[in-house]
């Protein structure tokens, strides 16, 4: 089954009653979580993007925690599991700025841990976050831009950390 355009899906909805349209939307929330999660943040989170995006850094900062107590092909997987948290909050959020204040935080959080011997893994995902952020910044206000390109410096001036983190197993 081909899907319809957008075009076509909103021009149905229109001739649809509300309570008709409340019914679609339940239903189709109830297929994927992923669904489920973009009607509640437009529902109840949106309005307070700010605060939104302080508590995906508390998510990313609790996946983070505890990363040194544990192999390092697990914290290889919960590191690959930020950036598609991070993706996935900045489609539901469509906001540049938010896009890069999420990257910046996690960026500073992978210097902070620095990388074990021998292992590239968080070197590398930071230089990715650090692409993203100068991918986004030429599209944001200027102020905005002036700020995060100063944490984006203090990112690549400061010296990394002895990376005394990771156990070997």
């Amino acid at each position: 089954m081909k899907p319809s355009s957008i075009d076509d899906i909103k021009k149905e909805l229109q001739q649809q009653s509300p309570k008709k349209v409340l019914e679609l939307l339940l239903k189709l929330a109830r297929f994927k979580k992923e669904n489920k999660e973009l009607l509640t943040y437009l529902l109840f989170e949106a309005g307070d993007e700010a605060g939104y995006v302080e508590s995906v850094k508390l998510e990313i900062d609790g996946l983070l925690t505890g990363i040194g107590d544990i192999p390092y092909s697990a914290a290889k997987k919960v590191l690959r599991k930020v950036p598609r948290l991070i993706n996935k909050q900045i489609r539901y959020m469509g906001s540049k700025s938010a896009a890069v204040e999420l990257h910046l935080h996690f960026a500073q959080k992978l210097k902070q841990l620095g990388s074990p011997a021998g292992k590239a893994v968080p070197e590398k995902m930071l230089l990715q976050q650090l692409a993203r952020i100068e991918k986004h910044l030429p599209s944001l206000d200027e102020d905005l831009r002036h700020d995060y390109q100063k944490q984006l410096e203090d990112i690549h001036a400061a010296p990394p950390p002895k990376p005394s983190w990771w156990r070997s197993r």
